[in-house]
């Protein structure tokens, strides 16, 4: 009975580690309403297509009645009447991996740490150097594998306006 049990364990345990590991996929198309475009975009980046074919990427500033105003890097603030626009996207992403994020923090600790060994606070210097490389250590694998599940990176998403 045993035996059966740890087969039952080996097939489940890919299955939990696959719904783990891989992210819930947001939808591709957001329906709001158009005063709460700006809110929907939430800082994100967005691209703007107008009816004749022009786009504009920017951060969603304003939501008038009859236009929105987005804040550019190349024109400053652009103002796109409602009735140009074809489509609205969102863009996600851009945020470092997560490795990068582990050895930034870890360097900044370290760095502390360090400092500490050559201080009136070597005891605690000496007992956290080895740990935060233990924490390094450890989170590492999770930090790659969280990588390589959102290996997209950046995605879009449409907003609908209704």
């Amino acid at each position: 009975m045993k035996h059966t049990q740890f087969h039952k364990l080996l097939l489940i345990a890919p299955i939990a580690l696959f719904a783990w590991v891989l992210p819930a996929r947001a939808s591709t198309v957001i329906k709001v309403h158009w005063s709460d475009v700006c809110r929907a975009a939430a800082g994100n980046e967005l691209t703007i297509t107008t009816a004749d074919g022009k786009t504009a990427e920017g951060y969603c500033l304003k939501v008038d009645i009859d236009e929105i105003q987005l804040s550019t890097t190349k024109q400053g603030v652009v103002k796109i009447a409602r009735t140009a626009l074809s489509r609205i996207e969102m863009q996600h992403g851009a945020e470092e991996s997560r490795l990068t994020s582990l050895g930034r923090s870890m360097r900044g600790a370290l760095k502390q740490e360090t400092g500490w060994i050559f201080s009136p606070a070597a005891p605690l210097g000496i007992a956290a150097v080895p740990a935060t490389i233990a924490w390094g250590i450890v989170a590492a694998p999770f930090c790659a594998i969280g990588d390589l599940a959102n290996a997209d990176g950046n995605s879009k998403q449409q907003i609908q306006v209704i």
